[in-house]
């Protein structure tokens, strides 16, 4: 340690920004280009007798000034949800992606994924948020990169990741461990 007392403030403003800086170094695909990659993945994984209608709920929204939400059930889960992906186990998946294409290459601007679990899991949910990026946020409480852990107001740090490998972690490691 450098001597200096701990300072929760400061580490969790530093944390946000090292997620803006994770951020920037992403290269994805114009929206069309992830719609295809998230298609084929949730196609792969329906194939695998995972999901039972992946690919199915996909949609892409154009918004102003060059925003695109990509699309699986609501954004803010509702029940019940007849749009959202289900899984074999029960469980079900919505999620919402917003990036921002300049012509030449996308920008991650926000996402949430939320799995609804089985009452039997001892979770409601798992959600993973990525927030819009707002000065209005204590990066201590909320920071902009975090997972709910099947409570609203509890919001631990999550490392940000592109999207298709958060919809990897919820296949491989979430949904598989409450499905047991």
């Amino acid at each position: 340690m450098s001597g200096k007392p701990w300072d929760s403030g400061n580490a969790a403003k530093g944390l946000d920004a090292r997620t803006a800086a994770d951020i920037n170094g992403f290269d994805l695909a114009a929206p069309d280009e992830c719609l295809r990659e998230i298609r084929v993945y949730l196609q792969r994984m329906t194939d695998r007798g995972r999901t039972t209608n992946g690919p199915r709920v996909l949609f892409l929204r154009q918004g102003e000034n060059g925003y695109t939400q990509i699309d699986a059930g609501p954004t803010v889960f509702r029940e019940p949800c007849g749009r959202c992906i289900h899984f074999r186990s029960g469980a079900e998946l919505s999620f919402g992606i917003t990036l921002r294409y300049d012509g030449a290459k996308s920008t991650l601007v926000s996402y949430r994924f939320h799995v609804q679990l089985l009452p039997l899991s001892g979770l409601q949910f798992v959600r993973i948020d990525l927030n819009l990026p707002k000065e209005s946020y204590d990066p201590l409480h909320i920071p902009r990169s975090h997972m709910h852990p099947g409570f609203e107001g509890i919001h631990i740090p999550f490392p940000v990741m592109r999207p298709l490998e958060v919809l990897d972690r919820i296949f491989h490691v979430i949904e598989p461990h409450f499905s047991r």
